[in-house]
């Protein structure tokens, strides 16, 4: 996948996470969903970006096997938070926010499908970022 805006790195994470989701659902685990400043960069075709993919994924287990299957690691490094994935390769790192699909809140029918080559990846619609960062 290629268009004009969207960084390299970041059409290479996002496709990981795409292999990494797809490895899940055939593991018949639930796919995580794309959210926060990804989504926005997504959408604003790169005019706003961000240095991670936040994830939420009801299964923190799989999730945690699934990106690394597809090259990522657990954060280790000294000076950063832990908890997420990184790509020695790739500075954009994976971050599982929440289990929960904006606390149960979120409306699955709206949900969108981004087509990338390594597979499909759910990602929230603009809306729910919108009233998330409101209530915050």
């Amino acid at each position: 996948m290629s268009a004009p805006g969207y960084r390299a790195e970041f059409l290479a994470a996002l496709d990981l996470l795409a292999r990494a989701s797809a490895r899940m659902v055939a593991d018949g685990k639930p796919p995580p969903i794309l959210v926060g400043g990804a989504v926005v960069e997504f959408d604003t075709m790169g005019a706003v970006t961000t240095g991670d993919l936040d994830v939420v994924a009801a299964d923190d287990v799989a999730l945690g096997c699934a990106p690394a299957e597809v090259g990522f690691r657990r954060e280790d490094r000294a000076g950063k938070r832990l908890g997420g994935w990184y790509h020695a390769e790739l500075p954009i790192a994976v971050d599982c926010v929440s289990a929960r699909h904006y606390d149960e809140r979120g409306d699955r029918a709206r949900l969108r499908v981004l087509v990338l080559p390594g597979g499909d990846l759910l990602a929230a619609p603009i809306e729910e970022l919108i009233i998330d960062r409101i209530g915050q």
